[in-house]
């Protein structure tokens, strides 16, 4: 009897070790992460930031975002990634615009959410453009590129100096953390733009990009050259779509047309030129060119004839009555 116990349990640990080796074995025989792909798009977005000034935020962010070792896809991921940014900073803003218990404040936040939207919307018709544009072509997108660039930074340097200049300085300093990586990485882009144009051929070689005025051009890229090259833009030159005057007591507008309310009218996002006659006279309005108003053309008579004023300031306010303080972002005459 003891004999069989004895053989059934080393029969059980028999087979337990059996079964523990074949665990063993099958867990060795599993392949380990292969981190040669890993490795290889580090090294890539490490090259590919080396040019940026803020380069240990371009790689650590986009390296988290993509195992890509295409030049192009990684250009792709940091716009993306920059939008992302900025998105999450606006949405913050938003709820700090809320919470703020001064008007003023709460006025500069709300300046700062369009600000980004502008920021937002020229990184996001930048990578479009990008995306669409013959390759081959690059280099005549690369100066149209870093304007676009520019502008975002712009826009998010304006919010910070808004608060700063109001003297909302905590303010100031809260939008300056939110905007730290969006910012560096708006910065970072111009830096991978001129990084991937070092890729493209830039002589004269057959195939180049390089190209002569009027051939294939676009409908923008036609009016915009023919433009130039009027001497003394005049009402006689350019057909204006569109005609704004004042009675002759010179107080009120004809037929209720504002100059603003000719830009309300004119159509969104088209290439084709859009006139603005404003006859003589002195205008008081503030004027705002939308940003879906392209190729809009204000003329007039003459800088001493047609004269557009109003008074918006720093110090006297930007409220209907005058008591709602403003930035100088606000305060323009004509602006964007």
């Amino acid at each position: 009897m003891v004999t069989k116990k004895a053989g059934l349990i080393g029969t059980c640990l028999i087979v337990v070790v059996i079964g523990v080796v074949g665990t063993v074995a099958f867990m060795k025989s599993r392949p380990t992460p292969d981190n040669n792909a890993t490795n290889s798009s580090l090294k890539a977005v490490e090259a590919f930031c080396q040019n940026t000034e803020f380069k240990e935020t371009c790689v650590k962010s986009i390296s988290s975002a993509t195992n890509s070792t295409n030049s192009t896809e990684l250009i792709n991921v940091g716009f993306q990634v920059t939008i992302k940014e900025l998105k999450t900073a606006q949405e913050k803003t938003t709820a700090l615009q809320k919470a703020a218990t001064d008007p003023m404040t709460a006025e500069i936040f709300k300046t700062c959410q369009r600000l980004f939207d502008d920021s937002i919307e020229d990184l996001e018709q930048t990578l479009d453009r990008l995306n669409t544009f013959d390759k081959k072509d690059v280099l005549l997108l690369v100066d149209d590129v870093k304007t676009w660039l520019t502008g975002a930074a712009t826009s998010q340097r304006t919010c910070f100096d808004s608060f700063q200049e109001m003297n909302r300085n905590e303010a100031a300093e809260q939008v300056k953390q939110l905007l730290k990586v969006g910012s560096e990485l708006t910065t970072d882009l111009l830096g991978m733009v001129d990084q991937v144009t070092q890729f493209v051929e830039t002589d004269d070689k057959p195939g180049s990009s390089r190209r002569l005025l009027g051939v294939n051009e676009s409908d923008e890229e036609n009016w915009r050259r023919r433009l130039s090259k009027i001497g003394g833009v005049t009402p006689q030159n350019l057909r204006p779509n569109v005609t704004v005057a004042l009675d002759p007591s010179g107080k009120k507008y004809m037929n209720d047309l504002t100059i603003d309310g000719a830009i309300r009218q004119a159509p969104s996002k088209t290439f084709d030129p859009y006139v603005v006659y404003v006859k003589e006279g002195v205008y008081h309005e503030n004027i705002t060119i939308y940003k879906d108003k392209w190729n809009l053309v204000l003329i007039g008579d003459g800088p001493d004839k047609t004269i557009i004023t109003a008074k918006k300031s720093n110090m006297s306010g930007c409220g209907p009555d005058g008591t709602l303080g403003c930035s100088t972002f606000d305060t323009p005459t004509v602006s964007k």
